[in-house]
């Protein structure tokens, strides 16, 4: 009886220790906000039909949830969209594009300086100032909704040039 009480207490006291091991090893403590770097990042996003841009970019962070890509370029089907800098959130799609933004269409281009961004909806807008040249235009204005399927731009305090 003495035995195997003996042996009850030595196997509790070992567990006991055990646990205090695997505790002390588990402890570590997790970084927030890390960081990751990637170079040379070619990415799909998906929208409700499917693909809606293909991104390009020369180097890109990720933080968290925000992916900040250097040298952008969004590529879908109607427009290109290039720019310095992207701040996109992986997880909604939305974020905003900076430093001589230039979009691309069979139609015309535009041009600004920051534009906020929703990929999935193929959305843009900004209050800054925008350039848009087509072949016989050129609209000038501050404040745009941009929408890319189908194109169509709004812009407000328009001034338009014929060429």
């Amino acid at each position: 009886m003495i035995k195997i009480v003996l042996l009850s207490l030595t196997l509790i006291f070992l567990s006991y220790l055990a646990n205090l091991w695997i505790k002390d090893y588990q402890h570590i403590p997790s970084k927030s906000g890390e960081i990751g770097i990637l170079e040379g990042i070619s990415v799909k996003v998906f929208g409700k039909n499917g693909v809606e841009w293909y991104v390009e970019g020369r180097r890109a962070k990720i933080e968290n949830t925000l992916l900040s890509i250097e040298q952008v370029k969004f590529q879908s089907d109607d427009a290109t969209l290039t720019a310095e800098k992207a701040v996109i959130d992986r997880i909604s799609g939305e974020g905003f594009v900076e430093g001589n933004v230039l979009l691309h269409t069979k139609e015309g281009t535009m041009s600004t300086q920051r534009a906020e961004v929703k990929l999935r909806e193929g959305i843009a807008y900004g209050d800054g100032e925008i350039v848009l040249k087509d072949r016989a235009y050129t609209i000038e204005g501050n404040g745009w909704h941009l929408q890319v399927k189908p194109l169509r731009v709004i812009i407000k305090n328009a001034k338009v040039t014929a060429q």
